[in-house]
């Protein structure tokens, strides 16, 4: 009878103590883990370190605001607005995106990896070695986007947008590749080995030394898309200075 006082004592003593993190305010560390926080308004604040883990933030703005290293794994980030936001090594894996709006944020190493950015604005983000291994990013708009040896393995990339981005070295191995935009981009280097080009537009790009081994073309784009040394799907080396065709 003891034990069974204690330990409803201890689940009411927990229970109370996470009601009361939801109420905590914006602060650096704050854990707000399964907390509902819709639509509220966060932008500048610092919430670097922070747990957002399982999170309703749907619609909720954080514009300008610090999440370095913060955990939104499993959050609820549907509409949410991160434009300008630091958020270097933050976890947003499995997270729910959709709409939602990064446009001049900073990603560093950031983690994205089988989450759902659907709709998702990535204008001139600045996303170094992110992680966005089966991530769903249907219709996502990555515009002046930097994203340098990003992983976009598996990932499905139907209708998005890298036009003008920088994607030197990244990685889009295996992935959905359906009408996805690439104009004016810099893929030196990039991987696409596997990956399903259909309807794919390379124009312009530069696809120097860029891998494509095994891919599967289909009414591709390449014209005057830079191929020097470029490795084509049936894994023929592209002459230097090759442009449009792989000669």
């Amino acid at each position: 009878m003891v034990r069974i006082v204690i330990f409803l004592c201890l689940a009411m003593a927990q229970t109370t103590v996470l009601r009361a993190a939801c109420d905590d305010a914006p602060a650096p560390r704050v854990n707000w883990s399964g907390c509902d926080k819709s639509g509220q308004v966060f932008d500048g604040v610092d919430l670097s370190h922070a747990t957002l883990s399982g999170a309703r933030l749907k619609g909720a703005h954080f514009n300008g605001a610090t999440l370095e290293e913060a955990d939104l794994e499993f959050a609820d980030l549907e509409g949410a607005r991160f434009r300008q936001a630091r958020m270097d090594g933050a976890r947003l894996l499995a997270a729910k995106g959709r709409g939602a709006s990064f446009q001049g944020a900073w990603l560093q190493k950031a983690k994205l990896a089988r989450a759902d950015f659907r709709s998702a604005d990535f204008r001139e983000v600045r996303m170094d070695k992110a992680e966005l291994y089966e991530t769903r990013l249907n219709n996502a708009d990555f515009t002046g986007a930097r994203l340098i040896e990003s992983s976009f393995e598996l990932a499905v990339l139907d209708n998005a947008v890298f036009t003008d981005a920088n994607l030197k070295a990244a990685r889009f191995s295996q992935a959905r590749l359906i009408a996805t935009r690439f104009d004016g981009a810099s893929l030196v280097q990039a991987n696409f080995e596997q990956a399903v080009c259909r309807k794919t537009d390379f124009s312009h790009a530069d696809l120097a030394k860029a891998m494509f081994g095994d891919a599967r073309f289909e009414d591709v784009i390449f014209d005057d898309a830079k191929l020097d040394a470029t490795t084509w799907n049936d894994y023929r080396r592209c002459r230097l200075g090759a442009v449009g065709i792989c000669r």
